[in-house]
């Protein structure tokens, strides 16, 4: 699984449902680059100023995207903004501490 991480290009999904984005995430760590459903959780995990780069709205915008992505762009690059975001909001040490704080409001 983590090689095939590391020699891919672009990741795509065409989730019509998710629970967690857990996949996507792990993306974002080996600097893939996604091309996501404009729906589900995924415009709240991307940042906005990332939507049109890594959201697309149906099959037709998918595919021009990723014909884009592999043709003119360095594929296998996640935009740095989009990296740093997710990794400050559900890196382990940011998630930690927010366990902590719940776990110490419930002690009170």
């Amino acid at each position: 699984y983590l090689r095939l991480l590391a020699e891919a290009d672009l990741v795509i999904s065409t989730t019509e449902h998710e629970f967690f984005f857990i996949i996507v995430l792990e993306l974002f760590f080996f600097f893939l680059f996604p091309l996501l459903p404009n729906r589900l959780s995924y415009p709240e995990l991307i940042p906005a100023s990332q939507h049109a780069w890594c959201l697309y709205d149906d099959e037709e915008d998918l595919f021009l995207k990723a014909k884009d992505r592999l043709q003119h762009h360095d594929p296998g690059r996640t935009p740095p903004l989009l990296r740093e975001s997710v990794v400050e909001r559900f890196d382990w040490t940011a998630v930690a501490a927010m366990y902590d704080e719940v776990l110490e409001g419930m002690r009170e």
